[in-house]
């Protein structure tokens, strides 16, 4: 009956294990903040919204964004997310998170 017991603990584990690692995952932000934050995006970063992806990837010690251009000869685009990412880089360097601080709010130092 301990074979069992243990096959169960195990498997009971296991689900808790599973439930724990969805509960961390992000949550896609909802449509209306992504709205928001690309309203407010406009005013902050000189290219295309539209023309490009984003990702944010948290990391330990802040995180690691990417922007893609969608279509990859957009030059004048990919000039532009240059310009803006080594701008922010040097912000950064210095402690200013203003900029984005503008597009996504104080809650995001937090």
């Amino acid at each position: 009956m301990q074979h069992v017991n243990n096959k169960v603990t195990l498997i009971a584990t296991g689900i808790l294990g599973l439930t724990l690692t969805q509960a961390a995952l992000p949550q896609p932000a909802s449509p209306e903040r992504l709205n928001e934050v690309t309203q407010r995006g406009m005013h902050v970063m000189p290219f295309d919204l539209k023309q490009t992806q984003h990702s944010f990837n948290k990391t330990e010690t802040g995180g690691v964004q990417q922007v893609i251009v969608k279509a990859p000869d957009n030059s004048k685009q990919i000039q532009l997310i240059r310009q803006h990412l080594t701008k922010i880089s040097g912000e950064f360097s210095h402690g200013d998170f203003s900029d984005p601080e503008k597009i996504h709010g104080k809650e995001m130092l937090d």
